[in-house]
Parts: C-alpha cells; sequence; structure tokens
C-alpha cells in the first residue's frame, strides 16, 4: 500500500483475498500471536548533540554548531539539505498535484460486526502495533464524533497550539472502527470532525483552527476502516468484503521474524518505482479497454489500479513494474468486484 508500499493495508489485501478458501497469491504467511514489544526509538524532541555518538565527541567529527555561529553558507546548506530530506519523504509517501494526493490508497473491510471485530479485527489491530512504528486507533462512534478534539486548535490564552487527535507523524497507520456506529444525530463538533475526516482520507491534510483562520496541512497517514458495510463518513479508495474460510490457532513467532517483517516492510517503503516505456502502452491500451467496458471507472480508479501495480512491484521488491505483476492487479482487481456483487 504512502507500503511493503507506503500504505500497508494493501499488504492485508493480498493476503485475505481468498476464494474457495485459497489465497489468491500462493505464499504463507506466518500466523504470529502479536504480543511483540518494539524497539525503543530516539524520542522526537531530543537535541542534535544528544544523538552524537561518545567517539564523535571526543574526535569532533560530529560538532553542533548553534544556528546563531554557522556561516551564511552553513545555513544554505542545513536548508538544502532539510528540504531534500523533505522532498523525499514525501514523494515516498505520495505525490501532490494541487490538490490531489498521489499514490494514496486507504482500504475499508466490511461485513465486519462487533462479534467478528472481537475475533479478526483485535488480531488486525496487534499485528499492526507490532509491525509498525506509529498507530492510532480511533472508534467511530456518535458519542466519540460529538465530543473528541479531532482537529489542533490554538489557545490563545495560554498562547499554545492545543494538539488534535488527527495531528500525527507522517506514516502514522489510522485504525477507524465503525462497527459500534449507532443511529444518532451529529451536534456542530461531530459534523467538523466527520468533516475533518474525510478531508484526510480523500486530501490527506489535516485542518489546523487558528480560531481567527483555518490553515491545512499536508500529511500522510495510512488509514485502515472496519465496518459493516459500505461507510458515507468514510469512503476509502478501496472497499474489500471480508470473508475468512477458517480461523486459525495463533502461534507465537520469534523476535527475529518479527524484526525481519518490520525491515521488510519499512525497506519497501522506500523502494523507487518507475514503468517502462513498452508497458507504459500496455497499460494505457489495459486502461481504456477498461473505461470501455465500465462507464464508471473515473480517474481514481485509474489511479488506484496504477498504485496497486507500484505497490506490488515494490511488494516483490522490484524497482519496475512487470507486466505479470499488471496482470496480477488485473485478477486481484476482478475478484474484489466479483466479491462485491
Amino acid at each position: 500500500m504512502d507500503l511493503l508500499p507506503s500504505s500497508f493495508p494493501f499488504v492485508i489485501y493480498l493476503f485475505i483475498n481468498v476464494k474457495s478458501g485459497k489465497h489468491v497469491i500462493q505464499e504463507t504467511v506466518p500466523e504470529v500471536e502479536f504480543s511483540l514489544p518494539l524497539e525503543e526509538v530516539a524520542p522526537v524532541a531530543v537535541a542534535d548533540a544528544a544523538m552524537l555518538a561518545p567517539e564523535e565527541i571526543f574526535l569532533g567529527t560530529g560538532k553542533i554548531k548553534e544556528e546563531s555561529a554557522l556561516t551564511q553558507e552553513e545555513r544554505k546548506r542545513s536548508r538544502a539539505k532539510k528540504m531534500r530530506k523533505f522532498k523525499g519523504k514525501e514523494e515516498n509517501v505520495h505525490g501532490r498535484v494541487d490538490n490531489v494526493a498521489v499514490g494514496k490508497l486507504s482500504l475499508s473491510l466490511t461485513h465486519l460486526n462487533k462479534e467478528s471485530m472481537s475475533i479478526f479485527g483485535t488480531q488486525l489491530r496487534d499485528a499492526l502495533k507490532s509491525l509498525l512504528p506509529f498507530t492510532q486507533s480511533i472508534p467511530l462512534t456518535i458519542e466519540y464524533l460529538n465530543t473528541a478534539s479531532l482537529g489542533p486548535k490554538k489557545d490563545y490564552g495560554t498562547n499554545r497550539l492545543v494538539p488534535g487527535v488527527l495531528q500525527v507523524a507522517d506514516g502514522t497507520h489510522l485504525i477507524l472502527d465503525e462497527t459500534e456506529l449507532q443511529p444518532g444525530t451529529l451536534n456542530s463538533v461531530g459534523v467538523e470532525n466527520a468533516n475533518l475526516l474525510k478531508n484526510l482520507l480523500e486530501c490527506q491534510k489535516v485542518e489546523y483552527d487558528f480560531q481567527y483562520f483555518k490553515m491545512e496541512m499536508a500529511t500522510a497517514a495510512q488509514m485502515l476502516i472496519f465496518s459493516e458495510g459500505k461507510s458515507n463518513i468514510m469512503p476509502a479508495d478501496m472497499v474489500l468484503p471480508f470473508q475468512p474460510s477458517q480461523v486459525n490457532p495463533l502461534q507465537v513467532i520469534t523476535q527475529e521474524t518479527a524484526q525481519a517483517w518490520r525491515c521488510y516492510l519499512a525497506t519497501c517503503k522506500s523502494l523507487p518505482h518507475s514503468i517502462g516505456q513498452e508497458l507504459q502502452q500496455v497499460l494505457e491500451s489495459d486502461l481504456v479497454a477498461a473505461r470501455q467496458t465500465d462507464r464508471s471507472l473515473g480517474s481514481q480508479d485509474l489511479s488506484r489500479l496504477l498504485t496497486m501495480a507500484r505497490m506490488m512491484s515494490v511488494r516483490y521488491g522490484e524497482a519496475t513494474l512487470s507486466l505479470e505483476h499488471w496482470q496480477m492487479v488485473l485478477e486481484l482487481e476482478r475478484l474484489r468486484k466479483e466479491r462485491l456483487k
């Protein structure tokens, strides 16, 4: 899935898209009991000097200067380095064309209820929390939407920005649970929160409220929605009915295996990707044919197929899309549509 690719839900889609009790892509996935501690990471708010190794401090090779002590040339290099780092990070997550976030992919698993969520939903949540650096669970209930502070707001009394639930680090995986949503009425706060969630889902932006004006900030959050049916609040890029064939007993995996999965996911997110000239013509012909067959297909659907193709390639560690992987994407999409009928 910006996962494997930048959107981890796609790996879930690949592994649970089954037909007649068999996986479409014949690979085995270890059954695990996700109760693994994550490695310690450096805190966000830490001085650069605190991150130096002892030998760097002793030899002076890692000397940190205060901003005021930097020369004009050093300031230029520092700003350029930060811009390159930021630009690369954005490209790895998704690109942006005007107000459109290119490469995002949110997944909605439907046909889930309170009973099935207690089994499968809990396992999926634990899996994500154990394998990904940042995860956040959000219960989508009327009461929560009417009372929660999802967007950041400026408090002029304390002259501080009060953080909101959606003010998360890039790459955070949001898990939204709609299975407990009951009929009710949203107040003004609830309507605003619903719009904030929809804007994050569609545009990958979070609105900051400064009381006298509002400002949208770009973000890169991966989103997985659990629901009984197609969501009106969270219209995901991909909807997949969840149809497990069986419940397998959980098995404990080693710390080395868990670390290998984490490294795999992180590596896939950082891989570059391209499409060869010859295959571009094949993709163009296939997309035109699909549009002629189904007139309801729009630009977002075609963009989603290209995103899935990129994710399929990096899933196998390949930087260039192959014809085989493109055909696998088309087959997965066909099976998904059959399941939606």
